[in-house]
């Protein structure tokens, strides 16, 4: 039989008794990728936060919030450490059953409407980075490389 290893991280931050919406919580650290508890082959993002009372737990980061703390702060993790950030808490309907999800942003963050007519972040006075492809190439930007012909 093979077995794998557990990572504990630690208690988990409970939205509603730890953090509500609107909080602001402190990242206290870089990060880790664990395995996820629903699929063992993808992994979950990890962070711990300093909480409104001052105490410190684990909080899941879903790629959402990422990308926001990616336009807030960049691209490397370690550069978030001692920044703060704003609890977003929609409700959403997960796996058939609607439920509160945790998003966060940078604290000054707005919710607007995206191009495709769902919702994301805009920090005022900030443009958010394009997303790019492995070349470097703006991802809705064709690249004339990867013309075939």
């Amino acid at each position: 039989m093979q077995y794998t290893k557990k990572i504990s991280v630690g208690a988990f931050a409970k939205k509603g008794e730890d953090y509500k919406e609107g909080d602001l919580l402190t990242i206290a650290n870089e990060g880790k990728k664990i395995p996820s508890s629903f699929d063992p082959e993808k992994t979950q993002d990890v962070f711990l936060v300093k909480l409104p009372k001052g105490d410190e737990k684990n909080i899941n980061v879903n790629q959402t919030s990422i990308n926001n703390l990616i336009d807030a702060y960049g691209g490397e993790s370690v550069q978030w450490v001692g920044k703060q950030v704003k609890v977003w808490l929609i409700t959403q309907s997960v796996s058939g059953k609607l439920q509160k999800v945790t998003y966060l942003s940078h604290p000054l963050a707005e919710m607007v409407e995206s191009r495709d007519g769902g919702m994301g972040w805009q920090i005022p006075g900030k443009q958010p980075e394009a997303p790019t492809n492995p070349g470097g190439h703006p991802a809705d930007e064709i690249n004339p490389d990867d013309i075939p012909f």
